[in-house]
């Protein structure tokens, strides 16, 4: 659940150091150009900034299928890992370099990893959670998330180290959840359920297993299990078969309205614009 941590810091901290952070573009523009930036380039860069992360999420998406079939599921997360270590570590250089484009950059590539791991993270706890607890170990994707955004809003904040002197610093915090996960989880076991019903592996699933379950009786029924899945799984679906057959018609409508109601709902507006939105109220409010 690291990752998501991650992300979801990157989806608070950019919200508190706004101020802070289009004064680092007007100054870096100042420099190069002999005066302040325009408004209409200002809200151009500060809305790239900000959106190119999601831009970024939905080119990595694409590859995830591709990722944890190949690599696995525990491997994927620690591939796609480099790209946070890739993406922090830019946005850090930003302002050393006094290049907003690095920062840009930064938020893109971290983008991908938001894109990649969203997938892997679930994959991997549904792969080696128990069949009666996967649901309520699902939700740890979802907390860690949640998490991760509170962390960012308040480490972003002016009192804490959304200044000018370590906003650089605070984007590149989840350097360490990163290293966490670097350290962590090359010592926990592949998916059983990639290995098994993936790869074809039931010795190195049943052995994952058994480091995950101890108990014998467990790993005998969830083997079980397994085989069972493993025999009636469907091979060879391509996509366009997947969006044609009915028995998948009602579970895609139903992700994506749950899916749309969400985004739709206007939280990531509030998430990411809310210092700007009071500053143009007060505004308001001091001209009234």
């Amino acid at each position: 659940v690291l990752g998501s941590l991650q992300i979801g810091y990157h989806t608070g901290n950019i919200n508190a150091p706004a101020r802070v952070i289009e004064e680092f573009f007007n100054v870096t523009w100042r420099s190069r150009h002999n005066q302040s930036i325009p408004d209409h380039s200002l809200t151009f860069l500060w809305s790239l900034s900000v959106s190119i992360k999601d831009f970024g999420a939905l080119l990595g998406s694409l590859g995830v299928k591709g990722l944890a079939d190949t690599f696995g599921r525990r491997n994927a997360i620690l591939i796609v890992n480099a790209l946070s270590v890739v993406g922090a570590s830019l946005m850090f250089m930003s302002k050393v370099t006094a290049s907003f484009e690095v920062l840009i950059v930064g938020r893109l590539i971290f983008g991908l990893f938001c894109g990649l791991v969203m997938s892997l993270n679930p994959l991997y706890i549904q792969g080696v959670s128990p069949t009666n607890l996967r649901g309520a170990f699902a939700t740890l994707n979802q907390v860690s998330f949640a998490s991760g955004i509170l962390l960012g809003m308040v480490v972003g904040l002016e009192t804490v180290l959304g200044t000018e002197k370590y906003w650089s610093l605070m984007l590149s915090l989840s350097l360490i959840p990163a290293t966490l996960q670097y350290m962590s989880l090359p010592f926990c076991p592949e998916s059983p359920r990639y290995l098994f019903i993936n790869r074809g592996k039931e010795k190195e699933a049943e052995a994952a297993l058994r480091r995950l379950r101890g108990n014998s009786e467990m790993v005998t029924k969830e083997m079980e299990e397994m085989r069972e899945e493993a025999a009636h799984s469907e091979t060879g679906v391509t996509v366009r078969e997947f969006l044609r057959k009915r028995r998948y018609r009602q579970p895609i409508i139903l992700v994506l309205i749950i899916n749309l109601g969400s985004q739709l709902s206007g939280f990531n507006a509030v998430g990411v614009s809310t210092e700007k939105s009071f500053r143009v109220f007060m505004m308001v409010v001091t001209i009234q």
